[in-house]
């Protein structure tokens, strides 16, 4: 896999066609699209940076955007109908002792680490998550459930396709702090700029944990009650499509982030999972 750009999730798909918009259009018929990939996980350049935009919305909100969605955009492959075309995630995210990522400690407040599992697959990803205001980019390298054993060893591989992830996580300090698990419904399009992606994030729970593992029977506490997190993801500058949408339904952007609700809403409070 190359860590720049491909993963085992994006395949090639079916789909209708998009305008430079990214407008379905009905009449094209069904024809090979692009890769359903984030625009983040498309390395960018100085030319072509990727960007993301998020927004914390009410029930009400959230429904008119699915609505506005399902219009405009075709659904991401791997949704899954008896999830009403949503998917799962689960994420453990590293931090150091000290929760400088959550401090944001300027050495550490630009870059999340963590591991990333959908659904019940075996695979999991070891992944980089950079960000600078809008602007994101991510590094992500993917691995069989059994190999997360690794990430415990004290000396990283240079053999191993996930050195990179293990021996920053060593350099740095960085352990096993949260797991996230979420239902995601995304959506997808074409823009001139390059792929774009609207994703709704629901039923966000959160739990402390010091393991590497994934642990499906604790779920954690809710978060964020009935609202759901919205991102709006795309290359170079703010599609006409998105634009639209955000005129439309009056939203207004938010600095939400789920691993900061979640270690926030623990503080103090020191239960932890092991893994």
């Amino acid at each position: 896999m190359d860590d720049h750009g491909g993963s085992c999730r994006t395949e090639e798909w079916m789909s209708r066609r998009v305008d430079s918009a990214g407008v379905v259009d009905p009449n094209a018929g069904i024809i090979p699209a692009v890769h359903p990939i984030s625009p983040s996980l498309v390395w960018p350049t100085s030319a072509a940076a990727s960007f993301e935009l998020k927004f914390l919305l009410e029930p009400d909100q959230a429904a008119h955007v699915l609505a506005w969605a399902g219009q405009h955009l075709a659904v991401d492959p791997h949704a899954d109908p008896a999830l009403g075309d949503a998917y799962k995630i689960h994420s453990v995210y590293f931090d150091t002792r000290q929760l400088d990522v959550l401090h944001r400690t300027p050495t550490f407040k630009r870059r999340k680490f963590r591991l990333r599992r959908y659904g019940d697959e075996d695979s999991v990803y070891l992944e980089r998550k950079t960000k600078s205001g809008d602007r994101v980019a991510k590094r992500r390298t993917v691995i069989a459930g059994h190999e997360l054993i690794r990430l415990e060893e004290t000396f990283a591989d240079p053999s191993w396709p996930g050195y990179w992830y293990h021996r920053t996580l060593l350099a740095r300090g960085l352990q096993p702090r949260c797991l996230l698990s979420y239902e995601r419904i995304a959506h997808v399009g074409m823009s001139s700029d390059g792929p774009m992606r609207l994703t709704l994030d629901r039923n966000i729970h959160c739990a402390l944990t010091n393991g590497r593992h994934f642990d499906s029977d604790y779920a954690g506490i809710p978060l964020l009650a009935d609202r759901m997190v919205l991102e709006l993801k795309f290359r170079a500058t703010l599609p006409v499509l998105f634009k639209r949408l955000i005129q439309e339904m009056r939203l207004n952007p938010s600095s939400v982030s789920k691993y900061r609700l979640g270690m926030t809403k623990f503080q103090g409070v020191g239960r932890c999972r092991s893994g």
